[in-house]
């Protein structure tokens, strides 16, 4: 009974917040008000109404909707978790990056609440990319995976360059063209990285099923160098050379995760010590940020941002994998809800950060310019991340609801991955006509 109670609360809490981001995004006058103004019109009130009813009754029905459409080996409910918590992180970092609040010239308090939230997105990202590649470091590559990935993101590169376009956003012939092209197109970056990644993935598992111990050790050392010493050498000489990519990241979070897994060290068994060293690089990064908008010219501070503030830096590496080690060793029964949630992290990240998507998103629907140095802004903002998290996540549910039904289960779809695998597995495929032709040799 208590179960009930506080998942219908959550679900009115939800609900309400959801209905009035939908107020203020068609009467941003509100913003200075408060949530009380919403019933001073009523037309507001109206509106408000009409959305809360909507969010709330798409959830129930969500909710009550058998699972459909995700992995028949389930993570943990404490991984979900964490998916869930990153996503959350992700968004609140957008928000601030591209919501405009950096711009402010003079360090509101608003202003430096904003630099918590800039670590906490690039870890979520580095988090995000150590789970991935510690259930991949042992795993088989799968066609079937690539494919959905490859056309889960085409889906949304083209669909979303469409509502960007139809808001305003100039679109070239060649943008057309490019967001058609899921990895070398102008599709999200951590997406591509990600595809790219997968198809290297079955060569990288046998490159490094046979590796010693101080041979796996080695290798990492190397794209470690690669990745993140170049761009600290770069630092001093002032020369960057072209080495450090995205899809380098991954193969170093690979390498990471292929290690800590055939070799684990102490720290992975002891949850506060992740937690504390993950919230230590977050706070040191957060600190850095602000005290650099205030010294632009402090050396140590410079070099601190210029070598940490980014996903590919040795800090938020090791503060991403250690966030997920301290959610490894967190306590949860297994929640349907929550797995059901983390599997549209990904459909979340490609709508709301999507390359053309954004300014749209931030500047005319969400218009943070107009609350950024409101008095209210954490809670706004709050408002604002939950909102787009859950209006992502039913487009996510209902695009998959129909890719699971007339693309996935096609016969086409697995005949393609079918022998997609088959090549990578080193199996011979002989067609009708060589067999013909053997038949004919061996009744000589």
């Amino acid at each position: 009974m208590r179960k009930v109670f506080l998942c219908q609360l959550l679900v009115l809490t939800v609900s309400i917040l959801c209905g009035y981001a939908v107020v203020l995004t068609v009467s941003p006058g509100l913003y200075e008000k408060g949530f009380g103004a919403v019933t001073e019109n009523g037309g507001t009130a109206a509106l408000f109404l009409a959305a809360f009813a909507l969010y709330f009754a798409a959830i129930h029905i969500w909710l009550g909707r058998p699972q459909a459409g995700y992995a028949k080996t389930p993570r943990e409910s404490n991984i979900e978790l964490c998916r869930v918590v990153c996503m959350l992180g992700i968004i609140a970092h957008h928000l601030v990056v591209h919501g405009g609040i950096l711009g402010v010239e003079t360090m509101t308090p608003n202003k430096t609440l904003s630099y918590l939230a800039l670590p906490w997105g690039k870890i979520g990202f580095d988090c995000f990319v150590a789970v991935s590649c510690w259930f991949l470091a042992d795993r088989e590559f799968q066609a079937g995976r690539f494919w959905k990935i490859w056309l889960t993101v085409l889906f949304y590169s083209v669909l979303f360059a469409v509502v960007s376009f139809l808001m305003g956003t100039p679109m070239t012939a060649g943008n057309w063209f490019s967001v058609c092209l899921p990895i070398a197109g102008n599709s999200h970056g951590f997406a591509a990285s990600y595809l790219a990644f997968y198809l290297l993935l079955p060569f990288l598992n046998r490159m490094t099923r046979g590796l010693t111990k101080k041979q796996a050790r080695m290798l990492l050392w190397l794209f470690l160098y690669l990745e993140t010493g170049t761009q600290i050498i770069g630092y001093f000489t002032n020369y960057y050379q072209k080495m450090p990519s995205e899809i380098f990241v991954f193969i170093v979070c690979y390498l990471i995760a292929l290690n800590l897994k055939r070799w684990p060290v102490g720290i992975m068994g002891k949850p506060k010590a992740c937690l504390f060293l993950s919230a230590s690089v977050w706070f040191v990064i957060g600190t850095a940020n602000y005290w650099f908008a205030l010294h632009p010219e402090n050396k140590a501070v410079r070099f601190l941002v210029s070598t940490m503030g980014d996903e590919s830096s040795v800090s938020n590496i090791v503060a991403g994998f250690a966030l997920f080690f301290f959610f490894a060793h967190v306590k949860v029964k297994p929640l349907p809800v929550i797995r059901r949630l983390a599997a549209g992290t990904f459909g979340i990240l490609l709508i709301h950060d999507h390359n053309f998507f954004r300014y749209p998103l931030w500047e005319k629907i969400v218009k943070c310019r107009l609350w950024y140095d409101r008095k209210g802004f954490v809670i706004l903002a709050a408002v604002f991340v939950v909102w787009i998290f859950v209006s992502a996540f039913a487009i996510d549910a209902v695009r998959n609801t129909f890719f699971e039904k007339y693309v996935l289960n096609s016969r086409i779809f697995r005949n393609v991955c079918g022998r997609h695998d088959g090549i990578l597995a080193g199996e011979t495929r002989v067609t009708e006509a060589d067999g013909e032709k053997s038949q004919s040799r061996d009744g000589r």
